[in-house]
């Protein structure tokens, strides 16, 4: 229940700080955010935040910027009691996030707020948004880091900037095992360096102000934390003397570490005292914390022990300490800059120390020799250089710890009487180590990872802190890094996992389990294992710290929920129908609820749902579970495969060796999106021939990496469509779309001049970035075939096509005509290993074109007129390659399901109860993997007839008075104008009434 927190290998060195773009960071690159969970707008308590309503309402928008800018989300004020959610289809391919925040018609004042989602991929996401304070009409430009952070930016930046910080990320950590997630428990602490828990700290108690933990401060303060997060002074003032010196570096002096003693509850803390203030010399002791009121306050102090003849010099001082099953107390000793020290038994200096609870040594220690004690008494084990974090292990009775040295730290079993040969020399370090971390950098910078705590997870600790019992016995260490860095550090700044065997014998490590992922100076310090998961101190404010000394740094628990798991039987099947049976392999604790997402727009709650594909295609399965410790979500794309997929014969230049890198990512590519791809040499020799390519495959790309001359025009009479960017291929007796070619380098960008086509469907006319760093590309050249459709030009230079399709059947240069679709891109040898996610988009949509498996509409929605209250329907039909997603929109507005809307996104919509309000134009939005069609806007009409209008002409004329006499003197029903059940002179007077006053 004790451990030792702190790492120091440097002095503080002082930069001078420009605003200049952090390279180190990656921005936030989506393509979809998910329906469920519905992403959500919170305070950073958690409470749910209403955007303002109004005449123009505030709004969030969420939007992917690459060539073009498409919408991702968008939450605005509906009626000051919920939000509006517009979450439109997924795009064709990810791209970095803008956040637009917009007061609207009214003054908008925001606090900080958190926007939770999971996106496309199944990662939960969160975004902080900063306090926003704008006019109205006025908005907020932000860049969203891949972090959640969010960075000021501007409506005119088409690409991320992250020099100005609007908000961090609160909770900058990556968990990197599935299962965990991170929660902060407390704040505002100050160089926190060791967390010990209360021995009745439980999870079950509904009490939730009892003593939860204690954290130690470098600084001589213990605070107290309890269940509900609140912290208040248990001790303070224990240090006599003021310290001093740059921190990192000298100034770092203070408490080392501390634990709390099982059967009296007291504190036991390890620190520096000076013997004579002020003097320089600092001593190390050890001191018993006790409380009358049930650990709320320490009400006394006590030394248990000095250390006299042990002056320690930084950073090798007095660290951390813990009761063992023996009830003695164990503590870490640096070697105070003095490695012969390390080695000598009549020196407390690097050892480990064994002590009694009363401050004496045990007579069985390994060489006591009875009162007066000295430091030999003590000594348990010897030759240790910075010994930090130490922690039992229930498994085999072993304590185990960590050491660190300058460029070499270890990981080692404590073992009585043994010495671990420290003596100055780094290599040492590897004596009786079960691991060394390997120097951080190269040479000659090198220094060490900062493994500073440790922490086990075992049944007798918390009954196993609510971890599974496979984790039961693993080792949990802290890795520092250098002191005060900011952002990342790689192979540092994370929590790792050690599988030791019930022998003392290393199996694996370290295994990451979270790891640092912010733009601040947070790192991890302190580890213990609570009763309800990992806790640990990140040592440093994390945003806006002016110092290392900054208050503001926090408490914070790593926390086992399960994951989603989900299986499927069978995965394909020849055809449709396919009936697929899915089981949830969960394991998130307190499961209560499951929201099942099948690819085709279909939906299940069900735990162990069947569902039936009704067409053909490639299926992406998704899987969300609800339970007492959370959300957690699964995407496995692809997952369902009905139907045969496209065939795709791709030829290129390097069989029968490997493909190029960029021959391999564009099969890798289309790989993923479903197609079934065969690698095929250019030689004849070695590939069959285009017959019997076009009778085996429905497409066939060509490579720039092949020699044309083994292509040449093969395929001119071959019923197939081609894909290809060996521009060589052009000339009138191969593939004559236009009979001369070029290449060129330094090339990055194109001139769009067709976006109406669907391979270049929504990108801006004009010039368009489709690689990071200047490439060759392949252009057309000479003349161009009137029936040859020009996409995309070389950068202001239309003689040169680089995005050229014609159809089937269009006749080309010297009367070729083709067998089936061409198209040609700009690609050339390696020039696809730098595209961009336009770039990328274009090949995906070659593809479906050539392929023909775009949506399209087969069945367009009708228009309606009811009546308020009744029910209006739309329905389409569409074709395209599977799955279809579909979007109805309003006005061009998407609609999301509610109270009275349903089949939002199917292939029907409905809308109970319709109003007046509803009254508007209608379609629907089409996608699949290839792009987007909407169908024509059909409209809705909502209103009152005319009541006079007897013969539903829909109009009034003299006919409906002749109509409505005629009923009057027959006795008809429709004579009943007021429906009274019975037909008097007043149905006369009303009808006239009515007539007279006209349609409503």
């Amino acid at each position: 229940m004790c451990t030792r927190l702190w790492r120091v290998v440097a002095p503080i060195v002082t930069l001078a700080l420009a605003l200049t773009a952090r390279a180190d960071l990656a921005p936030l690159s989506i393509a979809d955010v998910a329906a469920a969970p519905t992403p959500a707008l919170a305070d950073t308590a958690g409470a749910s935040f209403t955007l303002r309503a109004g005449p123009a309402a505030a709004e969030l928008r969420f939007e992917a910027v690459d060539v073009s800018t498409s919408l991702l989300l968008s939450i605005r004020g509906q009626d000051n009691m919920v939000n509006l959610v517009d979450n439109p289809a997924a795009l064709a391919a990810p791209a970095p996030v803008r956040l637009t925040i917009s007061a609207g018609s009214d003054p908008l004042v925001l606090p900080n707020l958190d926007v939770r989602f999971t996106d496309g991929g199944a990662a939960a996401r969160v975004v902080y948004l900063p306090a926003t304070s704008l006019a109205a009409g006025q908005s907020r430009t932000l860049w969203v880091a891949s972090d959640g952070a969010t960075f000021n930016g501007s409506p005119a930046q088409t690409s991320p900037s992250f020099v100005s910080l609007a908000r961090g990320a609160s909770g900058p950590w990556t968990v990197r095992q599935p299962g965990f997630r991170t929660e902060h428990i407390a704040t505002d602490l100050q160089l926190p360096v060791a967390v010990a828990f209360h021995p009745g700290a439980s999870s079950a108690s509904p009490i939730t102000d009892l003593p939860w933990c204690y954290i130690a401060e470098r600084f001589g303060v213990i605070k107290l934390v309890r269940r509900n997060g609140a912290t208040s002074d248990y001790a303070t003032g224990l240090l006599n003397f003021t310290p001093g010196g740059a921190i990192p570096g000298p100034g770092e002096q203070g408490i080392g570490g501390l634990c709390v003693e099982p059967v009296t509850g007291d504190v036991i803390v390890s620190l520096l005292y000076d013997p004579a203030p002020p003097s320089t010399t600092r001593f190390a002791r050890i001191v018993r914390l006790h409380s009358t009121d049930g650990g709320l306050t320490a009400s006394s102090q006590s030394t248990l022990l000095d250390l006299p003849d042990a002056p320690q010099e930084l950073p090798r001082q007095i660290g951390g300490l813990i009761f063992g099953p023996d009830g003695k107390l164990y503590v870490n000793n640096g070697d105070g800059s003095e490695p012969a020290a390390a080695i000598d038994n009549t020196s407390f200096k690097g050892k480990v120390l064994r002590i009694n609870p009363d401050g004496s040594a045990p007579i069985d220690n390994p060489s006591t020799d009875g009162p007066p004690f000295t430091a030999i008494d003590y000594v348990y084990a010897s030759g240790v250089r910075n010994p930090l974090g130490l922690a039992w292990r229930s498994l085999d009775g072993a304590a185990y710890f960590v050491d660190a040295a300058a460029t070499t730290d270890r990981l080692a079993r404590l073992v009585r009487a043994r010495n671990y040969l420290w003596d100055g020399n780094d290599a040492t370090m590897t004596s009786f180590a079960l691991y060394n971390w390997p120097a951080l950098g190269a040479a000659p910078n090198l220094t060490n990872v900062g493994a500073d705590g440790i922490a086990f997870i075992q049944s007798q600790s918390f009954a196993g802190s609510g971890m599974p019992s496979g984790l039961y016995g693993r080792a949990y260490v802290t890795e520092t890094g250098a002191p005060w860095t900011a952002g990342p550090i790689a192979g540092s700044k994370r929590i790792c996992e050690f599988n030791i065997d019930a022998s003392g014998s290393f199996v694996s490590g370290p295994i990451a389990v979270i790891e640092y992922n912010g733009t601040g100076r947070g790192t991890c310090a302190g580890i213990a294992s609570g009763p309800d998961g990992l806790y640990f101190t990140t040592l440093y404010r994390d945003q806006g710290s002016s110092s290392a000394t900054d208050p503001g740094a926090d408490l914070v628990r790593v926390k086992y929920q399960g994951f989603a798991g989900m299986l499927a039987a069978p995965l394909s099947g020849p055809a449709a129908p396919l009936d697929v049976q899915f089981n949830d392999a969960s394991t998130l604790i307190g499961a209560t609820s499951w929201h099942w997402s099948f690819g085709d727009g279909a939906t299940s709650t069900l735990r162990n749902p069947s569902h039936t594909y009704t067409a053909g295609g490639l299926y992406s399965v998704r899987l969300t579970v609800t339970g007492s410790s959370g959300t957690v979500t699964l995407k496995r794309d692809n997952l369902i495969r009905v139907g045969q997929p496209p065939s795709i014969a791709m030829i290129v230049g390097a069989l029968p060796l490997a493909p190029t890198s960029a021959d391999q990512a564009i099969v890798t590519r289309l790989i993923g999106l479903g197609y079934l791809v065969t690698v095929m040499d250019d030689e004849p020799t070695n590939r069959p021939g285009a017959v019997l390519i076009g009778q085996s495959h429905d497409l066939v790309l060509v490579s720039s990496s092949i020699s044309s001359g083994n292509v040449a025009g093969e395929f001119r009479g071959t019923s197939i469509p081609m894909i290809f960017w060996e521009s060589a291929l052009f000339s009138t007796s191969r593939e004559s779309l236009c009979d001369a070619s070029t290449t060129a380098g330094s090339q990055n960008q194109l001139t769009i001049v067709n976006n109406a086509h669907p391979i270049t469907q929504g990108l801006a006319l004009g010039n368009a970035v489709m690689t990071a760093s200047n490439q060759t590309f392949s252009f057309g050249n000479g003349n161009i075939a009137a029936q040859a459709t020009v996409l995309a030009t070389r950068l202001n230079t239309p003689a040169n096509p680089a995005i050229m399709v014609a159809e089937r059947g269009a006749t080309l240069l010297n009367n070729y005509v083709t067998p089936a679709r061409r198209v040609f891109l700009f690609f050339n040898d390696s020039t696809f290993n730098a595209t961009n996610a336009a770039a990328r988009a274009i090949l995906d949509r070659s593809a479906c074109w050539a392929l023909g498996l775009a949506p399209a509409i087969t069945a367009e929605p009708a228009p309606a007129s009811i009546q308020p209250g009744q029910t209006a329907m739309f329905t389409v039909a569409a074709s395209g390659q599977n799955p279809l997603s579909y979007q109805w929109r309003k006005d061009g507005a998407p609609l999301a399901n509610d109270a009275r809307i349903s089949g939002a996104t199917t292939t029907t919509l409905t809308i109970s109860d319709a109003q007046p309000a509803d009254s508007a134009l209608y379609d629907v939005l089409v996608t699949n993997s290839c792009s987007s069609i909407a169908s024509t806007p059909v409209m809705l009409t909502v209103a009152v007839p005319c009541p006079a209008d007897i013969n539903d002409s829909g109009g009034l004329s003299v006919q409906d008075i002749f109509d409505f006499l005629a009923a009057y003197f027959s006795n008809a029903t429709v004579a009943d104008f007021n429906n009274s059940g019975s037909i008097t002179v007043q149905d006369l007077f009303d009808f006239l009434a009515a007539y007279f006053a006209g349609c409503a």
